[in-house]
């Protein structure tokens, strides 16, 4: 009996460190979830942890409550064993005793590990490498394994599946199964889904993987969240472009707020493909920890192929940073997360192995895209600042395509305005090799939700090694489209 009593006040011990840690502060639901399973296992009931009870007596769902139609248990169980693994990898390093969920089933199981490592708040960089890499393995073994994977999970095991957030929400349309995208994001089926049937769009393998499927009719999605704010975007494949496309208007609302009215997903798609995404800011929960997004058909059916949900830290809009030429993840010398090469439209993705001078941040000048091309990148409503990053690590003495100041002009235009004209990255650095960032305020985008950012050559091609969007605060006040700055 005293062993007995022992255990369970280790266990104890272990269930109180992960509710008062940082990391289940704001996850209210996730520390009911936890602590009620823990609880029914204390007491000897770990056998009725099942999807109904767990549902009523944990979630305060009717006794009529259908898990068919109701996937809150499947979904928060999913986000528990994420954010357990996340506390582990970080804040939790050096707990003796560690709780799992293993996927089939909701009886948590306690762990003793017999080295822990130290606190990653205490750890030196070498150590944190070791940390994000547990966390990576960590998260693969518990949310991948269990579910029905595809080709793209190949993925799984990839470094940058690390720097990925992980309490962001990516909901694909398709039932059954989860996906890593060729980015490192990992994609779940869509189960939050109530109402409306699945079509697959007649586009070929140029698809995605993720958006291979679109949902149609009159439905919603029913998305469990923490409370704050987050950036909801929504992505759209036309399945029927030369049938009913042409026809289909559909509302998306949340509660009263109507996010898109009389839409049209060919008339909103930017290269005429029948693929669009939006992009909105300012979203929170409902008071029931739930977020309700409503598609309702105005002409033929409502569709919608992903969803993502992402946390903005207040902000209510997620930064947009991109490193041309790269396909996968990085973070800078301040820990900020940089995303692979998108929304991008013509000229050619190129690795820049060349040292670059004058900024802590190296790496996001690895990549270049040049020639003549544009972004059209989707963002919420606001006013952002943009800053371009440049460095020519092409032409000059030392480079190899040789020349020097004036061997390369271009134009750089957002939504049709001039922002730079006859710039030349080599002399304004002030020599080869050197970075470069222009900076812009107040930036608006058009009334498609899309900045569009087009580089053209005049001399030799245009190029840009990385750029970042950030909405700005909401006392900013604007006097004009936008305002050029020049030094950073």
């Amino acid at each position: 009996m005293a062993l007995r009593d022992s255990r369970h006040a280790e266990e104890r011990a272990a269930l109180d460190a992960a509710l008062n840690s940082k990391a289940f502060a704001r996850s209210a639901r996730l520390s009911q979830f936890l602590r009620y399973i823990c609880e029914k296992s204390f007491e000897g009931e770990a056998a009725d942890l099942k999807e109904y009870t767990i549902a009523v007596e944990a979630f305060g769902r009717p006794e009529e409550f259908d898990h068919a139609k109701d996937s809150i248990v499947r979904v928060e169980a999913l986000r528990l064993r994420k954010k357990l693994a996340a506390f582990y990898a970080g804040e939790g390093a050096d707990q003796p005793l560690r709780i799992t969920v293993p996927s089939g089933g909701y009886v948590p199981v306690f762990e003793r590990v017999a080295d822990p490592a130290p606190n990653a708040e205490q750890a030196g960089p070498a150590r944190n490498g070791l940390l994000i890499g547990a966390a990576a393995a960590l998260l693969v073994a518990a949310v991948l394994t269990p579910w029905l994977m595809t080709k793209d999970a190949a993925a799984g095991d990839r470094e940058d599946l690390a720097a990925i957030e992980t309490d962001d929400v990516r909901i694909m349309a398709r039932p059954n199964g989860m996906l890593v995208d060729a980015m490192g994001v990992l994609w779940t089926a869509g189960r939050q889904a109530v109402g409306g049937e699945l079509v697959e769009p007649s586009h070929g393998d140029s698809l995605p993987r993720q958006f291979e499927v679109s949902r149609v009719g009159e439905f919603s999605y029913e998305i469990p969240l923490d409370e704050g704010l987050y950036q909801l975007a929504l992505h759209f494949v036309e399945p029927d472009p030369d049938g009913v496309g042409p026809e289909r208007r559909f509302r998306v609302r949340i509660d009263e707020r109507v996010l898109l009215d009389d839409y049209n997903v060919l008339e909103d798609s930017p290269d005429g493909s029948g693929r669009a995404a939006r992009v909105f800011g300012d979203v929170t929960p409902d008071a029931d920890g739930v977020l309700r997004v409503q598609f309702e058909s105005i002409v033929e059916g409502a569709l919608v192929n992903g969803i993502e949900v992402l946390a903005t830290d207040g902000r209510g809009a997620r930064p947009v940073r991109i490193v041309a030429g790269r396909k996968d993840y990085l973070r800078d010398s301040e820990g900020r997360l940089w995303q692979p090469d998108r929304f991008h439209e013509g000229g050619t993705a190129v690795c820049r192995p060349h040292p670059v001078e004058g900024t802590d941040h190296k790496n996001i000048y690895g990549g270049e895209r040049w020639g003549d091309f544009r972004y059209v990148i989707p963002v919420a409503e606001g006013a952002y600042d943009l800053k371009l990053h440049f460095a020519e690590t092409w032409f000059g003495p030392s480079n190899p395509g040789g020349g020097e100041e004036g061997a390369r002009l271009f134009d750089v235009y957002c939504n049709g305005w001039p922002l730079l004209e006859q710039f030349d990255p080599y002399r304004d650095a002030g020599g080869e090799n050197k970075a470069l960032i222009r900076t812009f305020e107040g930036l608006r985008p058009g009334p498609d939700g899309r900045i569009v950012l087009e580089f053209k050559g005049e001399r030799n091609f245009a190029m840009v090694n990385a750029i970042e969007l950030t909405r700005e605060g909401p006392e900013t006040k604007l006097t004009r489209n936008f305002r050029r700055g020049d030094e950073y």
